[in-house]
């Protein structure tokens, strides 16, 4: 019998494995010889009731695969929008406990920054194992020469150098009074020595600028 001879018939267009799927439900269906399949044309019939159930069938393919992609969309949107949450709730607590560290401590956020600057070395004993980050560093050993004898006091010299560092330096740069001796080739740290203010530099250009300008 050609297909031509089943009053009920399908365009069916689908892929190779699609193909032999829907022949095995057929088959499992209605039988070998109830049926028959010639996919130029589709899918055809002599049984009203199995062209019906083979029309419900793909009917709830379709369903099922346009479920499935909404159903997935949903959970892709839902999983965004919990790691959006989690991220800012995350960030939310970070923030709340710097916050609270800083009031704790009395410190301001650029201070906080400059005890925790990885290009210092607060264990170190001498001065360029100390700023092993800053490899140009200048030291004012004394408040009684310029720039500090230009200024009312020497305090206003200090915060003038530290605007005009905020304002001209590219690369970083720090300040610290410490406490240093002459060792026999270079400055160390020693609570027994005298107090120095430095000025500390990562970049050559920096540097070069500074002791233009306040040397």
């Amino acid at each position: 019998m050609d297909v031509t001879d089943f009053p009920y018939k399908v365009l069916v267009k689908k892929s190779s494995t699609e193909t032999d799927e829907i022949d095995q439900w057929c088959t499992e269906k209605f039988g070998p010889a109830d049926w028959k399949s010639r996919w130029d044309v589709g899918y055809a019939d002599d049984s009203p009731y199995n062209y019906d159930l083979f029309l419900s069938l793909q009917r709830r393919k379709r369903s099922y695969y346009v479920y499935f992609k909404v159903v997935m969309k949903i959970v892709d949107q839902l999983g965004n929008l919990c790691q959006n949450v989690l991220e800012e709730l995350k960030g939310r607590w970070d923030f709340y406990r710097h916050t609270a560290y800083l009031k704790k401590r009395g410190w301001t956020e650029e201070q906080y920054q400059e005890y925790n600057d990885p290009r210092r070395n607060p264990r170190a004993t001498k001065i360029k194992d100390y700023y092993h980050g800053y490899p140009y560093f200048y030291s004012y050993q004394t408040s009684r020469i310029a720039p500090f004898t230009l200024y009312p006091t020497w305090m206003d010299g200090y915060q003038a150098i530290k605007d005009w560092c905020k304002s001209n330096c590219q690369g970083a740069w720090r300040h610290d009074i410490l406490r240093v001796y002459e060792g026999q080739s270079e400055l160390e740290l020693n609570e027994l020595g005298g107090d120095a203010l430095f000025f500390a530099f990562e970049n050559e250009r920096d540097y070069t600028m500074f002791i233009l300008r306040w040397t």
